[in-house]
């Protein structure tokens, strides 16, 4: 069997490794280490079962450990190729990574800019191929006006895109709306500026 495992090793971020399970817990474990897709640097520690300690920090290295080993994991150095080789059909099933899409909108209103209709139809293409996909429409805008005004422009951006979704059949339970008003600008700026990169809606498809 093979399962994907995700683990935290002190000083680096979140990574994904393959723990491979020989058939049987009787026949021991072995795990690799996979490269992360942005490429920073990734760790993960394996622990037998005397509690001895290896820590795997480059891409495609692997430990492996018996179930009656009382040494610590043994570390290898795995061929990328035949990794992928390998577990062809479970990278095949690995949902793609999350992509978003920025929508932009006229000074103070909901309406898009036209080059921002083509983005939205791009977006919805990509979560129709995602089955099951979930979207986050996250909206924003700038610092001109008083900010409770921003605020709920920010949301009524976001649910006009949510009623666009789901009027296109996107289900309810698949689409969450969100306002953040004048927080998390594109651009940081003074207050009271008009800043077009910041009169955005973004969507999270994921």
């Amino acid at each position: 069997m093979v399962w994907p495992v995700f683990s935290r090793c002190a000083g680096v971020g979140l990574t994904l490794a393959l723990l491979l399970l020989a058939g049987c817990a009787s026949r021991g474990v072995k795990v690799v280490l996979l490269p992360q897709a942005d490429g920073s640097s990734s760790a993960v520690v394996v622990t037998s079962n005397t509690g001895l300690q290896r820590t795997l920090n480059q891409p495609y290295q692997s430990a492996a450990a018996g179930p009656n080993d009382r040494r610590a994991p043994v570390v290898t150095q795995s061929n990328p190729a035949a990794v992928n080789k390998q577990f062809s059909a479970l990278f095949d099933a690995t949902p793609a990574k999350a992509k978003q899409f920025t929508l932009y909108f006229k000074l103070g209103s909901l309406e898009l800019v036209p080059e921002s209709r083509i983005t939205l139809f791009n977006a919805m293409d990509d979560a129709l191929r995602r089955s099951g996909a979930e979207i986050l429409v996250l909206g924003h805008t700038d610092s001109r006006g008083p900010e409770a005004f921003n605020e709920n422009l920010s949301e009524k951006r976001a649910r006009l895109i949510e009623a666009i979704l789901i009027e296109r059949g996107f289900t309810t339970a698949r689409v969450k709306a969100v306002g953040m008003g004048e927080r998390e600008p594109a651009v940081v700026t003074r207050d009271g500026v008009d800043e077009p990169r910041n009169r955005r809606v973004e969507i999270q498809v994921r």
